[in-house]
């Protein structure tokens, strides 16, 4: 469990914050609890609920695309602060 926390405490200087999370949080879910697959997909439903609603008002480097305006989510802190206390409350949960 503690490989878990310092791994999630590295992602903090990844230049990838976000990626460097998914990883974490699928690393956990698959050693630390049951049912990968649902818990995965809630994780990056989750996620996409965040990013989606954080875009709104938080997004620093927009780039225009054939969709109009995609958002750089590394870029948004507040998506990688709920997306860390999430995971380290997984990792946190379950002792």
């Amino acid at each position: 469990m503690l490989n878990y926390q310092k791994d999630l405490e590295n992602c903090s200087t990844s230049t990838q914050k976000i990626s460097c999370l998914d990883k974490v949080a699928e690393e956990t879910l698959k050693n630390l609890y049951i049912n990968y697959e649902v818990n995965v997909k809630n994780y990056k439903s989750f996620r996409k609920s965040l990013e989606d609603n954080y875009a709104i008002s938080t997004c620093q480097l927009k780039h225009f695309g054939p969709n109009g305006y995609l958002c750089n989510t590394d870029s948004m802190p507040d998506v990688y602060n709920a997306l860390y206390n999430y995971i380290q409350t997984l990792i946190l949960s379950s002792k």
